[in-house]
This record gives C-alpha cells, sequence and structure tokens, in this order.
C-alpha cells in the first residue's frame, strides 16, 4: 500500500475506533469514564500482544521504509520531516 494511503487509512481506523468507544463512553462520566477509558486501553493491549499472527505480538512487525514518489526515506529525521510538513499543512 503506497505510504500516503496508509498514512490516511491509519487515521481513518483511528477514528472508527474512536467513535466506537465514544458511544458508550457517552452515558458515563467523571470517575467511570475513566475506569471505562483505562479497561478500554488495557483490552486492546492485550489483544495486540496476544494475537501474535496478525501484529507480531511483543515483537511488533517489521515495516520497510517508507517511498514517496520513487524516493525512500533512509534517515529517521528525513521521515520526520515528511509527517511535520504533513500535519503542519493541515493546521494552516
Amino acid at each position: 500500500m503506497p505510504f500516503i494511503l496508509s498514512v490516511f487509512a491509519g487515521g481513518a481506523v483511528a477514528g472508527v475506533f474512536g467513535a466506537l468507544v465514544a458511544l458508550p463512553a457517552l452515558r458515563v462520566s467523571g470517575h467511570y469514564l475513566a475506569i471505562a477509558t483505562l479497561a478500554f486501553a488495557i483490552l486492546v493491549q492485550q489483544v495486540l500482544f496476544e494475537w501474535e499472527s496478525v501484529t507480531g505480538g511483543r515483537q511488533g512487525l517489521a515495516v520497510p521504509r517508507p517511498s514517496l514518489l520513487g524516493y525512500e526515506l533512509q534517515s529517521d529525521f528525513s521521515y520526520y520531516y515528511l509527517l511535520l510538513a504533513l500535519f503542519s499543512a493541515r493546521r494552516g
């Protein structure tokens, strides 16, 4: 999957899961909301750690460096500056 498409797909997936968590959370407030949020975070962490065939478990997945228009981002700094430009352009 192309890198830019992956960034937007990740944002969409995060938005969907955020909405799924927010719908039941609208009914609780205060300490109960905090407990429900922490419980969901622990549940997600355990699922990601134990579902090794999909997530790689505690070792994670080996993800290749992103490529943008045929140019492979070799260093972490070039990747950082690309994401900084991408997300700061949305704010401005």
